[in-house]
């Protein structure tokens, strides 16, 4: 569900355990904020995930200044469902990998130079910026889940089980 903040007033209203309000704020100045319940839930995710800060490039866009930096007509931005962003010290790629394994049949994955467009649209779309060319792509593939420790001790187990009955 897309809400509607107030920059002034609610700025500093925390949307989950490390996103405020003001993060998701256009550039511009202006005081609406539009922000998609989804894209906060996902955003938490890849901070969890990762251990590290997500900084929020570009949040949502008014349509004036959509216009201005670039940003298509229909920007997942203008909707508040999009955000284009960075983690410090994990490359835009296996961000990207995660966000595909997190998002496989559904919302937007966008790879560029130095961030990641992640969006929350019903559909879904893939496209690789890096070259300064967009290219549309199949997806993201690459993440491999982490063993939990648990599941790693257990394997370990198992293993050394077999190597026993084997000798």
């Amino acid at each position: 569900m897309v809400r509607t903040y107030s920059l002034k007033t609610e700025g500093a209203k925390a949307l989950a355990k490390n996103f405020l309000v003001r993060e998701f704020a256009c550039r511009d100045g202006s005081d609406t904020v539009l922000v998609d319940d989804a894209l906060v839930v996902l955003l938490q995710k890849l901070r969890d995930h990762f251990g590290r800060p997500v900084n929020i490039n570009s949040g949502y866009r008014t349509p004036a200044h959509n216009a201005a930096v670039g940003g298509v007509p229909g920007s997942q931005h203008l909707l508040g469902t999009a955000a284009d962003i960075a983690i410090s010290e994990v490359a835009p790629l296996e961000v990207a990998r995660y966000a595909e394994y997190l998002m496989p049949d559904q919302g937007g994955v966008g790879l560029y130079g130095g961030f990641v467009h992640v969006d929350v649209r019903p559909g879904r779309g893939r496209w690789d910026s890096r070259s300064g060319k967009e290219v549309t792509v199949s997806g993201f593939p690459g993440y491999v889940r982490p063993w939990n420790e648990e599941q790693l001790r257990a394997l370990i187990r198992d293993e050394l089980s077999r190597q026993k009955e084997a000798v």
